[in-house]
């Protein structure tokens, strides 16, 4: 794959003017610009009423929620409802034509991007562009839109659903220079942001690599699955030194490692009090997934009245949604949401790095998950994860074992740092690359 060139010199245009816009600011001297209503017809979306089953059932007019505008061209796949041709006679969705530019409306995706390729409809988040093809190229509009989204931000207002209008999209100021020039300028960055995009793909599949090599790491260190010794060195366990433990999820274990519940090895601290606003809390939301890392802690969100006092040491395991594996060791006192169950340290059996460790492996997460109920919010009980037989070596052993992971993790986590910095200068480069040629900053020949 052909390497991109990020400190590349480009050509310029001869002569800039002042665009009078200040986002803008100077663009080639034979470019104008024009508001948005100039170049297209905007067309607002809407949503078939959901009960009535003639709108829906049998439908294959494709029907798009907001969230499908994700920055990024938006293909057939996309499409996950339909409606059907009474529903869109008797709503208030419209037709959208293919090779139409999509501008999402509110919420989180507020100011999101999409380049439709197929014909299809959307609901009222939504606002599509049918570009006047004799004066803007849709592929150059929706180039400029995503270099300018930061504009339409600006307009945006409300609450926790905050948002722009029909009317901001309208009124929004682009540059536009000859058609021919504007079909060059978006063939060109097709061609670069494609490659762009393969290089950033292929990362994030490195990524997930090493995130699956994380959990297998994890899973055959505190399984007994390989043997480490005072060189943090692993060797698979050879057959002969493991035996059957009985219990179906644990299956084979170290003939030298013992079972017991957990409930026995660590029990549950269960004291609530009120909140207090000078106490450190951690909600579900705080956990990272996966790694037990901390974030987005601070002092004005909200938090229930009643929470669940930690301790230092203590291992916080999340009982909501118990899939997306949110596990926590206590490096300090504080409170938690009662969404997390807090487990004790107990150092004469079990050391509470080595349970933090036993309670992200994916065996462990695999039964509790299965044995949860409700299904808009799916919870476990510490009744069932209390009483779940625990395979556990030695503590002289659990400290190696401890060593080896916090080792190896160290070690994942820098490489994985470094190629999602990578990842952010390639994302950062595109959107100046897309910027500075769709207004005219770099002359695409």
């Amino acid at each position: 794959m052909s390497q991109i060139k990020i400190t590349k010199e480009y050509k310029k245009y001869p002569k800039y003017k002042d665009s009078g816009i200040v986002w803008l600011g100077q663009i080639p001297e034979e470019w104008r610009t024009e508001k948005v209503k100039f170049l297209g017809k905007t067309l607002a979306g809407g949503t078939p009423e959901t009960e009535n089953k003639e709108y829906w059932e049998g439908g294959k007019i494709p029907w798009l929620p907001s969230g499908a505008v994700q920055n990024s061209t938006i293909d057939t796949n996309e499409a996950e409802k339909f409606i059907t041709e009474l529903g869109l006679k008797e709503s208030a969705t419209k037709e959208i034509k293919a090779n139409s530019v999509l501008i999402a409306l509110t919420g989180a995706t507020c100011a999101n991007v999409g380049y439709l390729t197929f014909d299809a409809t959307a609901n009222q988040s939504v606002v599509a562009i049918h570009n006047y093809k004799d004066v803007v190229d849709s592929k150059f509009l929706y180039y400029s839109f995503l270099a300018n989204r930061e504009q339409f931000l600006v307009y945006k207002t409300g609450g926790a659903q905050s948002g722009i209008n029909e009317q901001d999209v309208k009124n929004i100021f682009n540059s536009v220079p000859a058609l021919t020039v504007q079909e060059k300028i978006a063939e060109y960055l097709d061609d670069k942001t494609g490659l762009i995009d393969k290089i950033i793909e292929k990362k994030q599949q490195l990524l997930e690599l090493l995130a699956e090599k994380r959990k297998v790491l994890i899973s055959d260190a505190v399984t007994g699955k390989v043997r480490i010794n005072d060189k943090l060195e692993s060797t698979k366990t050879p057959a002969s030194d493991l035996r059957d433990s009985g219990i179906p999820w644990l299956g084979q274990i170290p003939r030298d490692w013992k079972v017991e519940k957990l409930k026995y090895l660590s029990p549950i601290r269960n004291t609530k009090i009120e909140k207090k606003d000078d106490t450190r809390y951690i909600g579900l939301e705080n956990v990272e997934s996966e790694t037990g890392r901390i974030i987005d802690v601070n002092d004005n969100q909200e938090v229930e009245s009643i929470v669940n006092v930690f301790k230092t040491g203590d291992v916080l395991f999340g009982k909501l949604r118990p899939y997306l594996a949110k596990v926590f060791q206590a490096e300090y006192d504080g409170v938690c949401t009662g969404e997390l169950l807090v487990l004790k340290q107990k150092n004469d059996k079990i050391i509470g790095k080595y349970l933090f460790y036993r309670l992200l492996e994916q065996g462990f997460i695999k039964i509790v998950n299965d044995s949860t109920y409700g299904s808009k919010m799916p919870r476990a009980n510490w009744e069932f994860i209390g009483n779940l037989n625990f395979s556990f070596s030695d503590v002289s052993i659990q400290k190696i074992i401890v060593k080896f992971l916090d080792k190896k993790i160290t070690e994942l986590n820098e490489l994985n740092s470094a190629i999602n910095n990578s990842i952010n200068l390639l994302q950062e480069y595109k959107i100046s690359l897309i910027s500075n040629a769709v207004t005219g900053k770099i002359h695409i020949c």
